[in-house]
């Protein structure tokens, strides 16, 4: 039985973890290794408190540099960071590379 990637965190209207998805190599996405959601910044506290509990230590942010000039990102309580800075390894410097595809793969 496959698990629910839906999540409920208050704030947020469409959160979900991006596990038992299957890869090109015949292998699947790990659970609670990867989460996507519409934003972050409207979580209430109960909302962070959730989002703390399910283990997220970084958040990266998708938006384009001309989103994030008009709504420049919050403070947040977890690492944090722009797609660049994360690829670049300025976001997650232990997130880069063929760890990223050793943990979010199995």
């Amino acid at each position: 039985m496959r698990r629910s990637r839906n999540l409920v965190w208050d704030g947020c209207v469409n959160v979900r973890d991006l596990g038992g998805h299957p890869t090109e190599g015949g292998r699947e996405t790990h659970y609670g290794r990867i989460v996507r959601a519409d934003t972050v910044r409207t979580l209430s506290e109960e909302g962070w408190r959730a989002l703390l509990d399910y283990g997220i230590r970084t958040v990266v942010d998708l938006r384009t540099d001309r989103e994030l000039e008009e709504d420049a990102p919050a403070e947040l309580p977890v690492r944090h960071g722009t797609v660049e800075e994360f690829l670049r390894g300025g976001g997650a410097p232990d997130h880069t590379g063929e760890r990223v595809r050793a943990r979010l793969v199995r």
